[in-house]
């Protein structure tokens, strides 16, 4: 097909008190009550929201908002459908699969499991920017799965936005499943914060013949900020940053945006915004023919950036805030460094 159907229903709740001590710990007695409030909650009116985006554009958010790059993840799910469905003899489906999907194993026929996590993010991106989020950070290897930003009533307001996709489990059957631990990982991130939280997690179902259909938690986290009620003007002018394409821009774009949410104090954001400025250094310095060879020289390039655009004693003071975070990421760049001098693989 060459566009996708997406419904998106939107179910508000609101981090009260009592939410705030159901979500504590990993008590299985919580997590059932939890899950029952859920169920609750999915029985009231909610916000009906429907799109429809074109497989060109669905591939471009995957690459944007994907944690592995997969290409094409529509083809996958196109061959998963078409094979599921009988319709073995279409494009999509290989004459050589068409044979080992008859003769061999016999076990039932999954769609690519990266294929279908990069769909199911790609979808929650898309769905969040037609929301008014514009996209942030991407964190590698950790929830949530994008953080976004949209700028309102004199307010940053960032979301933490989570995805889940499935081609057999219910939308609101997964919701129920994973609003518990959401709930404690975007309490975790957010407690104690500068800036205004929000958290949406998104889960899809896709469909044969393009149908995606949604249902979204959007979770209310102003009880977890220390500065209630205090607006942002100074953050009004933020417009995103740059791409990996020109990472010198997303560099300067980023030491901007930390200069200027540094009187909020916000170490979960200061953190994200430390971690994408090592990721962009990295990229920064390969595409300019000079790879870093030892940990210091993607800090020090860091440091060059700041100092050129005049805000290097705001840069360093967000820095000293998630001191201990660096030390932690300080594995992540010497791994990236190494793995770029002497490439890794598995032996069979």
């Amino acid at each position: 097909m060459s566009a996708y159907t997406i419904t998106l229903a939107i179910y508000y709740i609101k981090m009260d008190s009592d939410l705030d001590q159901l979500t504590r710990s990993s008590d299985p007695y919580t997590q059932k009550v939890v899950e029952k409030e859920v169920t609750e909650l999915l029985k009231r009116k909610c916000q009906n929201l429907d799109f429809k985006v074109s497989r060109e554009e669905l591939k471009l958010f995957g690459l944007q908002y994907g944690e592995q790059y997969v290409a094409d993840p529509c083809d996958d799910l196109d061959r998963y459908f078409d094979i599921t469905n009988g319709r073995l003899l279409s494009r999509t489906v290989p004459t050589r699969m068409a044979l080992l999907y008859l003769f061999g194993s016999g076990k039932q026929y999954r769609p690519n499991s990266a294929a279908l996590g990069v769909a199911g993010e790609a979808v929650a991106g898309y769905c969040m920017q037609k929301l008014g989020y514009s996209p942030l950070v991407r964190p590698l290897g950790m929830m949530p799965d994008m953080v976004l930003l949209a700028q309102r009533d004199k307010a940053l307001r960032l979301a933490l936005a989570e995805a889940k996709a499935s081609t057999q489990k219910a939308p609101s059957y997964m919701l129920k499943q994973k609003a518990y631990q959401f709930l404690v990982d975007i309490k975790t991130r957010t407690t104690d914060s500068g800036c205004h939280y929000e958290g949406f997690l998104i889960c899809c179902q896709f469909k044969d013949g393009g149908a995606v259909e949604c249902v979204c938690l959007h979770v209310d986290l102003e009880r977890y900020h220390r500065n209630r009620g205090v607006p942002t003007d100074t953050l009004l002018q933020f417009g995103g940053l740059t791409s990996y394409d020109n990472p010198n821009e997303r560099l300067c774009d980023i030491i901007r945006l930390q200069a200027n949410i540094s009187w909020t104090a916000d170490k979960y954001l200061t953190s994200l915004l430390s971690e994408e400025a090592d990721l962009t250094a990295m990229l920064a310095l390969l595409k300019q023919g000079k790879p870093p060879e030892k940990l210091n020289d993607v800090e020090t390039f860091i440091t060059k950036q700041a100092e050129e655009i005049g805000l290097n004693t705001q840069w360093t003071h967000g820095q000293e805030l998630v001191r201990e975070r660096k030390r932690i990421r300080e594995d992540a760049i010497s791994r990236a460094i190494g793995r770029y001098q002497k490439p890794e693989f598995d032996m069979e």
